[in-house]
């Protein structure tokens, strides 16, 4: 039987499955990105809202004294985050910083992906409010819709199309692919996961918090493990057409309380994947989320 056969062969159901694991594939090419760094504490920061806390700062990176230091043929290693707290309310939700710091924007993202209440927020609650948050961190954000292909939909033996969607509805695309995934950690955002969010939703008061530990641009995770950054395919639009606008790609680990030991994975920390696209200058160059993919990660990061 050729693979076109064993393709019509299929079920309505299992080509969806196939269709969906393949659908959040996009990639991104954008020259002036490269080399963008960590810049701490840059950006502006939220006002905030009545019952707002602030999370800790993490404290990851810092070096001990007496240890020596890395060899200069050592594998680059990821920027440790220091500073990039978010404010958590009286939700228990996570708040989206305003800020035209990329790697800020990704890294509170990652965060706010891993911030819940869970006897506060319903699983469509959680995702409806903090897909919101990610992709309109102020009113006036323009964003990424009909600037770059934000959807790539690829069938077999079909023609590949794009699609200029709306930030939000990529994510919630994507939370919904990974809410029919039998394996909880085979996208990376394992709380999208039905299984998983309503297992820990039986814990009384659970107050999921994500505290960041390494982040890595494009450039960076290019040269530590090149397999997990897609490559660019046919005449795929990943380059804004509004000039000084930007898009780039994060790689964020998270130290994650309140998942390990439950009925989810026992790891406590998680990967978390962003591209962000920021405005133009002169429309204000506030950073939020353009999409997240399917994406590989360095390996000794899963094993964490």
């Amino acid at each position: 039987m050729s693979v076109q056969d064993k393709w019509q062969s299929l079920s309505q159901g299992n080509k969806r499955l196939l269709v969906v694991a393949m659908v959040l594939v996009v990639m991104v090419v954008v020259a002036g990105l490269i080399g963008l760094g960590m810049k701490i504490g840059a950006g502006e920061k939220p006002k905030a809202d009545q019952g707002v806390t602030t999370s800790e700062e993490s404290t990851a990176g810092d070096a001990k004294e007496g240890e020596p230091a890395p060899e200069e043929d050592a594998e680059p290693e990821a920027q440790k985050v220091d500073g990039f707290g978010i404010e958590v309310d009286d939700r228990g939700l996570g708040v989206m910083p305003v800020t035209k710091d990329p790697a800020e924007a990704a890294v509170a993202a990652a965060q706010l992906a891993f911030t819940v209440n869970l006897a506060k927020n319903t699983r469509t609650e959680f995702f409806d409010e903090v897909i919101q948050r990610m992709t309109h961190p102020t009113p006036e954000y323009k964003g990424a819709e009909g600037e770059v292909h934000t959807m790539v939909v690829a069938q077999p033996f079909e023609k590949t199309q794009r699609y200029y969607w709306a930030p939000e509805k990529v994510l919630h695309e994507f939370v919904k692919g990974a809410g029919l995934q039998d394996d909880p950690e085979a996208w990376w955002w394992i709380l999208s996961n039905s299984t998983v969010y309503e297992n820990l939703a039986w814990i009384p008061d659970l107050q999921i918090t994500a505290k960041p530990l390494e982040v890595l641009s494009e450039e960076e995770m290019l040269e530590l493990y090149p397999k997990a950054v897609p490559k660019i395919k046919d005449e795929t639009d990943m380059t804004p057409d509004t000039p000084g606008a930007t898009l780039s790609q994060w790689w964020v680990l998270l130290e994650v309380d309140g998942i390990q030991g439950e009925s989810a994975a026992p790891r406590y920390q998680y990967p978390a994947h962003f591209a962000i696209y920021c405005d133009a200058p002169e429309d204000g160059g506030v950073c939020g989320v353009a999409y997240s993919i399917v994406t590989d990660f360095p390996p000794e990061w899963l094993r964490r």
